[in-house]
Formats: structure tokens, C-alpha cells, sequence
């Protein structure tokens, strides 16, 4: 027999000692299907809490679906059992939840079993049980089935274990509370910081404002500039300028001249005439004064 057939027969030992109403319709070599799939797994785990603990059952029977998961998976991962929601709820391989199955195994010997040394009947069988039920006096018959074992050191455990929540429901508004306190303190300090802040700006300019007016008030007793040194500089600069324009002028006057030049009415040359030499002379002597005229009068 494997491993994991001996786990199965265990668990399925276990809950038939316990008494879980649900065993009757599952066998141990299916009792992974029957028993610890789905619905069946989650009515496990609820049955269990809410056999021994009065106040968790009331809670259960008020939630369905992906709230029931979340509360058993908050509850289990208390106890130390199973943190990680897929193998709690079985979505994985079998060979997976082997270490999750056998913690919540001995967790059920602890809370319903007096030892974990229990030997038990592999005889007992689900008719057995049946038997019991249908042979049992109708007037005696009550559908309470109490554990015949006992559950002190769980019951303890979970004392404890409330007590610690308990603890810590008051620390944690003890801590929110020291929070809060401690953000008005600081706000407080940063509306303090912030007020002398605005009176070291009011005091520098008040300190500006006064030096302002002290040093405008004693104007008059300023010594005066010297103005003969600035004149010199300034007739210094004067000159120098005086100096440019004067050889921009001589520029401009060249300029100028160029463009009278260029603009001059120069006559043409002389037409060729049939005319005797003397009379030729006479006309250039005649022309080279006018022109020699002319350009003095543009002078």
C-alpha cells in the first residue's frame, strides 16, 4: 500500500471514529472524490470547526460560496494548517495536498481523539454505523451526536488563540489612535514652522525697510561727485569721437565727389567735320576751357 492509499485509509478511519454524518455515502478507496473534492471538501472543513466551536458555526451558516472559502482558509491558516487557498481547497494534484492532508488529519485526532496512539477497528464499516442508527431505541433516538472523546487541550488552544486576536484588536486601535496623535502633532509643528518662517521674512524686511529709510534720510550728507573728473573723461571720449566724424567727413566728401564725377554732363566727342585746321585748334583750345570751367565750379 502506497503512501498516499495509507493516508486516504487513515482519514477515512478517522471520520468514521468521529462519526462525520457525510462518511456513510463514501468508501476508503474513494473518498478522495466523495469526501474531499468541492462541496463535500468545504462541508468538511465547516463541519469541524462548527462541531466544537459554537460561535464559528453560527458565523459559517450565515456565509456561501467564495465568502465561506475565504473565512475557513482565514480560519485553517490560523490554526497553522494551510496558508495557500489552492491546496486548502483542493484545486491541485492529489500528490500536492499530501502534506496539507495530513496536518488537517492530525488536527482532527487532536480535537476529536483522546490519543493519536488510538488503534482503530478496521472492522467497523459504514454498515456498522447504519446498524447502530436502525437498532437503537426510536424513543431514545436523538439526532445530537456527542464525541465520546476528549478535546481539552484544543479547546485551550483556541482560548489562546482568541485571547491573542483579542490582544490584538487592541493594539491595533491603540496603535491607530497613536497615529492619528501623531499626525496632529506634526501638523501642528509644520503650522508652526511655517508661522516663524513668515515672521523671519517680516522681520528681514522690516530690517530692509529701516536701513532703506535711514540711508534715504542722510542723503543730503553724502559728499557730492566729483564732476570736473567726470567731465574730463567725458571730453576725452568727445574728442575721440570729434577725431571719427572728422575723417568721416573727408570719406563723405570723396564719396561725393565720385558721384558728382559720374553724374557730370561730359560732352561726347567732337562729330568729324570737314573743317580747316586752324579752325579744328581754335574749337579744342575753345572746348578744353569750358571743361577745365566746369570742373572747378563743382568745387
Amino acid at each position: 500500500m502506497s503512501n498516499t492509499e495509507e493516508l486516504m485509509t487513515d482519514i477515512y478511519n478517522t471520520l468514521v471514529q468521529i462519526r462525520y454524518p457525510k462518511i456513510t455515502t463514501a468508501l476508503a478507496n474513494n473518498i478522495e472524490v466523495t469526501i474531499l473534492n468541492g462541496e463535500n471538501r468545504l462541508s468538511l472543513l465547516s463541519w469541524l470547526l462548527a462541531e466544537k466551536f459554537p460561535l464559528i458555526a453560527s458565523k459559517l451558516q450565515k456565509l456561501k460560496g467564495a465568502a465561506l472559502e475565504e473565512e475557513l482558509l482565514k480560519s485553517y491558516s490560523e490554526i497553522g494548517i494551510c496558508t495557500d487557498k489552492k491546496l486548502f481547497l483542493g484545486n491541485c494534484l492529489l500528490k500536492e495536498q499530501l502534506p496539507t492532508l495530513r496536518l488537517l488529519l492530525d488536527f482532527i485526532k487532536c480535537l476529536f481523539l483522546k490519543s493519536f496512539d488510538t488503534e482503530y477497528d478496521e472492522k467497523e464499516s459504514t454498515d456498522d454505523i447504519l446498524n447502530v442508527y436502525i437498532n437503537e431505541d426510536s424513543n431514545t433516538f436523538t439526532c445530537n451526536v456527542e464525541p465520546k472523546l476528549n478535546y481539552s487541550e484544543s479547546m485551550e488552544y483556541f482560548e489562546n488563540l482568541q485571547k491573542d486576536l483579542n490582544e490584538h484588536q487592541e493594539l491595533s486601535s491603540t496603535f491607530e489612535f497613536k497615529n492619528e496623535e501623531e499626525r496632529v502633532v506634526e501638523q501642528v509643528l509644520k503650522d508652526e514652522k511655517k508661522k516663524t518662517n513668515e515672521n523671519d521674512r517680516d522681520s528681514l524686511f522690516n530690517e530692509e525697510k529701516k536701513n532703506f529709510i535711514e540711508a534715504y534720510s542722510s542723503i543730503d550728507s553724502w559728499s557730492p561727485f566729483n564732476t570736473k573728473s567726470v567731465k574730463n573723461k567725458s571730453y576725452s571720449m568727445d574728442a575721440d569721437i570729434n577725431d571719427i566724424y572728422s575723417k568721416f567727413s573727408s570719406l563723405t566728401q570723396f564719396l561725393q565727389a565720385k558721384e558728382e564725377i559720374l553724374n557730370a554732363n561730359i560732352p561726347k566727342e567732337i562729330g568729324k567735320l570737314n573743317t580747316p585746321l586752324n579752325e579744328t585748334v581754335e574749337n579744342i583750345v575753345t572746348h578744353t576751357e569750358e571743361a577745365k570751367n566746369g570742373y572747378v565750379d563743382t568745387y
